[in-house]
């Protein structure tokens, strides 16, 4: 790990100007060496290595903002928090990648040694206890699908937006909102910004929703007795959608989320993998997400 490379290069420079190490430097990287070996192969020790690299800096900006908010006593339901929480899980799901033998390892070394340990000496117990305090109440809210207040935080363009979204995709006899029904919510509704923006780049309804079908596949119509609810419950991309396009309205001084603020949602969360959304963009369309989100912003003004 960083943190016992760092002691490491601590010793090699103290031989070389004082040809002495303290006691108390050796014991600890002593103990990190056992402690890596104890819990991972030699194997899972290089992979692992190699992707806290290629992730260490967006991992100790994530540290960074996490002690900030923790500091200020930001509330744990906020939406810079959830942001926090949601970059934290994607953070965690590029480190395993679905190797559940790393998981179960870092599993172990967790409850054996704590969270110090566990991320090899960069995050402290109370930031990984206001993290995780974060992450459980994010699950919650996804479980129980608590209801965004969208009367207080959208235009009414907006609020059109995602009716019209869910009626085109409630007639795909998809049962959630994801951010393919943003998509042709923006495009069914065709007077905004945004969604002028897209038809320019040759977006169209037609295309966008024969694609959305492709992707998902014929679903059948439920059965007659069946409940629907009076609103598809969110997908959770559409939530963080939701969170970033909150963002940039508040970043162009503005407190709703009109349209354009919502494709620049959408485009920004294809930067934590993207949804169906953003795929029918890139590959439907063939389209630069990066150039599209300028010539929204141009349009914008």
């Amino acid at each position: 790990s960083q943190s016992l490379l760092g002691r490491l290069d601590a010793i090699a420079t103290d031989l070389q100007t004082t040809q002495s190490v303290a006691v108390e430097t050796l014991i600890q990287a002593m103990e990190a060496i056992t402690m890596t070996t104890q819990y991972f192969t030699p194997e899972q020790q290089a992979v692992l290595e190699a992707r806290f690299q290629a992730g260490e800096t967006e991992w100790q900006d994530l540290l960074s903002d996490a002690r900030a908010e923790m500091n200020k006593g930001t509330e744990l339901n906020s939406p810079s928090v959830r942001k926090l929480a949601r970059r934290w899980l994607w953070s965690m799901k590029s480190f395993v990648q679905g190797d559940e033998e790393i998981y179960e390892s870092l599993t172990r070394m967790y409850q054996q040694e704590g969270p110090a340990a566990a991320s090899w000496g960069t995050l402290d117990a109370a930031t990984f206890e206001y993290i995780l305090k974060a992450v459980s109440f994010l699950t919650l809210a996804d479980f129980t699908d608590l209801l965004i207040p969208t009367a207080k935080i959208f235009t009414p363009d907006t609020r059109q937006i995602f009716r019209l979204g869910e009626a085109a995709i409630r007639q795909l006899n998809v049962d959630a909102l994801g951010t393919e029904g943003l998509l042709l919510g923006l495009l069914e509704e065709g007077t905004s910004v945004a969604a002028r923006v897209l038809m320019a780049a040759g977006v169209t309804f037609e295309a966008a929703q024969a694609q959305i079908v492709q992707l998902l596949g014929a679903q059948p119509a439920p059965p007659p007795e069946t409940d629907i609810p009076p609103r598809l419950p969110l997908a959770p991309r559409v939530k963080l959608v939701i969170e970033l396009a909150l963002d940039q309205a508040e970043q162009s001084g503005q407190s709703l989320i009109a349209p354009e603020h919502l494709l620049l949602g959408i485009l920004k969360e294809a930067e934590t993998g993207g949804g169906v959304a953003t795929y029918v963009l890139q590959e439907g369309f063939g389209l630069d997400l990066a150039h599209l989100e300028q010539r929204l912003r141009s349009a914008i003004g």
